[in-house]
């Protein structure tokens, strides 16, 4: 038992040596955050955590394995102490279905480190239904009804980035609070780019009368939907990214930077 205390002393002098450091190190972040706000200079910089990475590899120590695990943790948390100085506290994704506003969403997620969600998800939990059963029993305005009331229960304090439903900004006072709660990105697309995507998705409420018609009238039912929501896609918009052709990296990337730059 002493030999034990022994170690666990050794183990909390160490600990304190790395608290220490990284409160140190989160002072010269914050420095980082403030050049970077002053600059418009994007919060991730992959080459960078990629070097460090590999600068640990080529280390000829024990557990690297393990170190590299925690440092990507600390590089983590690194991104979302910077994003938390450098972009806006709610970021919303809207756009049509086939959009990629769930992939593209989880992305931003991950490298800004906020909270991913999604208000179709945050809809089925309240209701206890999934989208398509709320759309068949209650109809389309009942559902318009709860985005609103989740976008109102939304916390002002966290930090999110949220996938909104292809069709929350056909409700003008959806289109309100979604510019008075944060920033909103949309994810525009041709309709070509977006069916490909979800031809196979049967759980979607407004592809379902379209399965068994003809690719010339699907197309066209398609363009009739986007082309009565463009208008008010445009209106809420704070900044426009186009998706075609564009692995969800480069999309994110684009976001990061405009919302920089955006006053």
């Amino acid at each position: 038992m002493k030999e034990l205390e022994h170690i666990r002393k050794t183990i909390n002098t160490y600990d304190e040596e790395i608290i220490e450091t990284l409160s140190l190190r989160f002072e010269a972040v914050k420095k980082v955050a403030k050049i970077k706000k002053e600059k418009n200079i994007s919060v991730f910089d992959k080459k960078r955590e990629d070097e460090i990475i590999k600068s640990i590899q080529l280390r000829e120590i024990a557990n690297v394995s393990e170190i590299i695990a925690v440092y990507k943790e600390i590089m983590k948390e690194s991104r979302k102490y910077q994003s938390k100085v450098l972009l806006p506290k709610k970021i919303f994704l809207i756009g049509f279905m086939g959009a990629g506003k769930t992939t593209t969403g989880k992305l931003l997620s991950e490298i800004t480190g906020f909270e991913f969600t999604d208000t179709d998800l945050m809809i089925e939990e309240m209701v206890q239904m999934k989208v398509t059963e709320i759309f068949h029993k209650k109809g389309e305005r009942y559902f318009r009804e709860l985005e609103t009331k989740v976008l109102n229960g939304i916390d002002k304090e966290a930090y999110q980035i949220i996938a909104c439903g292809g069709g929350i900004v056909i409700k003008e006072e959806n289109r309100k609070k979604l510019k008075e709660k944060g920033k909103t990105v949309f994810l525009n697309g041709s309709v070509e780019i977006m069916m490909e995507r979800i031809q196979d998705d049967s759980h979607r409420p407004l592809t379902i009368p379209f399965q068994n018609i003809n690719p010339k009238k699907k197309y066209e039912a398609f363009k009739d939907i986007l082309d009565n929501r463009m208008e008010f896609y445009l209106e809420s918009a704070d900044i426009t990214i186009d998706i075609d052709n564009r692995n969800p990296e480069e999309i994110v990337d684009e976001i990061i930077t405009k919302l920089l730059t955006e006053k």
